[in-house]
């Protein structure tokens, strides 16, 4: 029977892949994945870029302060805010999980 593989792999298989040099076919023999499942994966994860690009909008703020704090809110029963200071990596992180619970 075939190994599962989490969704956290194929997005770092096809990360690794992007930056290889190498084709997909090449990429995936020199690691012993399947390619059909690697394919699955890679537009997968492209249905969700353009989801992701196209459900937010472009903001550029002028006159931040450290107190200043923006408030998101989808949907009226889910919002957060973040400070000046935020960590992006970690807005970054939960946009992600965002995404894909909205499938």
């Amino acid at each position: 029977m075939a190994e599962r593989r989490s969704v956290y792999f194929w997005k770092e298989q096809i990360g690794k892949w992007k930056s290889s040099g190498y084709n997909q076919s090449e990429y995936c023999r020199q690691n012993n994945l399947n390619g059909n499942s690697f394919s699955k994966w890679k537009i997968k994860f492209s249905e969700q870029e353009k989801l992701s690009m196209s459900d937010f909008l472009r903001v550029e703020l002028a006159g931040v302060t450290e107190s200043t704090e923006i408030e998101f809110v989808f949907k009226e029963n889910f919002k957060f805010r973040l400070k000046s200071d935020f960590n992006r990596e970690l807005l970054k992180n939960v946009l992600e999980i965002i995404g894909e619970v909205k499938k």
